[in-house]
């Protein structure tokens, strides 16, 4: 009956053991669990802060490419009006080479008639 309480003490201690270590083990695998849940954390709140990032540049591109159509627009504007401006600018020389012609011509004529 001894022996039977010795070997019923020895199993009862050699439980507890394995007890304790499963213990042990869930508690490392309950911190474990817990760093990674962490990380994920991190990595989750990295990847939005990068996707806010991105929707930011997306937007600045939209708005950029939106400024070079108007600029695109302006410029053939500009380029549509240059051979009418040349066109007056032509007209006007003409005009005003014709006006010095006729201005020469009466102030001769008044030289003339002078003398």
């Amino acid at each position: 009956a001894k022996r039977n309480i010795t070997d019923l003490i020895m199993e009862i201690e050699a439980v507890s053991a394995e007890e304790n270590n499963a213990r042990l083990q869930n508690g490392r695998l309950l911190a474990q669990i817990s760093d990674c849940q962490s990380m994920q954390r991190v990595a989750l709140e990295e990847n939005l802060k990068l996707q806010n990032e991105v929707e930011h540049l997306k937007n600045s591109r939209v708005d950029i490419e939106t400024k070079m159509e108007q600029i695109r627009v302006v410029l053939q504007q500009q380029e549509s009006i240059v051979p009418s401006l040349r066109s007056s600018e032509q007209s006007v020389r003409s005009e005003l080479h014709n006006s010095k012609l006729n201005n020469t011509d009466l102030v001769g004529r008044k030289h003339s008639n002078e003398q």
